[in-house]
């Protein structure tokens, strides 16, 4: 049904956002493959997710490669997503297999599946994506990848937190055949667009706190459905 799998990076800290994130998963996108990257996991019942751990003494970036090296496809076309990316609506399965489709035979390199503010510049192979701009050709929002390219991004900036790993990126990524996917969707926030074909939330959780003042309304009708 699905031509790409899931990474799903989170932390025991989060543990209360990984129902949320779960939930909206297996309404919109059931019987999903998901490789979830964790520092420690006692609900394998619950989750029947390929569980990865890594040593919460390690930064940001040695904890993803160290999970990255335990998987055994590099070919492997993944969405790499953190927990509180989750979706609020349906996403558009045909645009997205159509989009790994891409990334599998290596037409590009990585596609982020929301536009943020940056200039309109058409890629020809499919009509919905647009370049992303050299000194951002890679950030932490849920994006099409391959795992060989995951691998690629986090072994060139070891040792890093997140926020100084997405400004390393700037620099290491060049090279890379970075798209965005875009269909006149409006504004969201300060520099993020919805997006129809992957609509998730950017992101739900800021400073500890549900991100109720961008997403008042798919918070609150999430956390109804859900009896929270």
């Amino acid at each position: 049904m699905y031509n790409f799998s899931h990474i799903l990076y989170s932390h025991s800290d989060y543990d209360n956002v990984w129902e949320v994130w779960k939930h909206q998963l297996d309404k919109y996108l059931p019987n999903s493959r998901v490789h979830m990257f964790v520092d420690e996991f006692s609900l394998q019942e619950t989750y029947p997710y390929d569980i990865v751990l890594y040593q919460d003494s390690l930064q940001y970036t040695d904890r993803v490669i160290s999970c990255l090296d335990k998987l055994t496809d590099d070919e492997e076309v993944v969405i790499y997503q953190h927990e509180d990316m989750f979706l609020y609506d349906m996403p558009d399965i045909a645009t997205l297999n159509q989009l790994a489709e891409l990334v599998r035979v290596e037409d590009v390199d990585l596609i982020r599946l929301v536009r943020v503010v940056n200039p309109l510049i058409k890629f020809n192979k499919h009509p919905l994506l647009y370049e992303n701009p050299t000194n951002d050709k890679y950030s932490t929002q849920p994006t099409l990848l391959k795992v060989k390219t995951l691998k690629k991004i986090f072994s060139q900036s070891p040792n890093r937190n997140v926020w100084d790993f997405e400004k390393h990126c700037s620099s290491t990524c060049n090279d890379m055949r970075s798209y965005f996917c875009y269909s006149n969707e409006n504004k969201r926030g300060l520099i993020h667009y919805n997006s129809e074909t992957y609509p998730y939330i950017a992101t739900a959780v800021c400073k500890g706190q549900w991100n109720m003042e961008e997403y008042p309304n798919e918070l609150t009708k999430i956390f109804y459905e859900m009896g929270i």
